[in-house]
């Protein structure tokens, strides 16, 4: 094992995931969220991930969803992405926290129109019927009348602070040989080593 040249992974993943939105397309910020359940249980799903200004990683989450519950029971969580353009993989872990009502009110700006509406028509993780929603949603829509659509309560932002980070990238080459290279949170900084592929 090697060490690396102790850069910071938190500032390389966003840098990669920035490099990504030109080189990986709309869907870019596509990132695996693993969670753990009160019977010690994982569970797995597809979410969008951001970025703020100090390249701290939010995402966003209805608090009737699983995941929700699970985050509240256990706020460690795993997140992972595969570039398959840039030939790049980003392995994190670490604490998953609620942001505050203003993080919430500015992700949920961002979202389409469309988006915004099924937020008030649809519960995340609720029973329900499709057709209840579609109804729901047409129902909203006329009785806004092309007003500003406001964030439920219910519709919030985490932020995710990393603990570990992993970066696997296949150089392309004549030997198409994978650099990996992992780093620790210790002691309020970061160990960082190169590891066997």
């Amino acid at each position: 094992m090697g060490k690396t040249s102790g850069a910071s992974p938190i500032s390389i993943a966003a840098s990669w995931l920035r490099q990504a939105k030109f080189e990986e397309g709309p869907w870019h910020n596509v990132f695996s969220l693993a969670t753990i359940n009160s019977s010690g249980g994982a569970s797995c799903r597809a979410v969008l991930v951001y970025l703020l200004e100090d390249d701290q990683f939010t995402f966003c989450t209805e608090t009737t969803s699983r995941k929700n519950a699970q985050i509240s029971h256990n706020p460690q969580v795993a997140l992972s992405v595969y570039w398959p353009n840039m030939s790049r993989q980003v392995r994190l872990e670490g604490v998953a926290r609620m942001g505050d009502q203003s993080l919430s009110d500015r992700h949920f700006s961002t979202l389409p129109h469309g988006a915004r509406i099924m937020a008030h028509a649809s519960l995340s993780g609720v029973p329900g019927d499709p057709d209840d929603v579609a109804r729901k949603a047409q129902k909203l829509e006329r009785e806004l009348c092309g007003r500003e659509v406001g964030r439920p309560d219910y519709w919030r932002a985490f932020t995710f602070e990393p603990t570990f980070v992993e970066f696997l990238e296949n150089c392309k080459g004549w030997n198409q040989r994978c650099h990996r290279f992992i780093y620790n949170e210790e002691s309020g900084g970061w160990q960082d080593w190169f590891i066997n592929p």
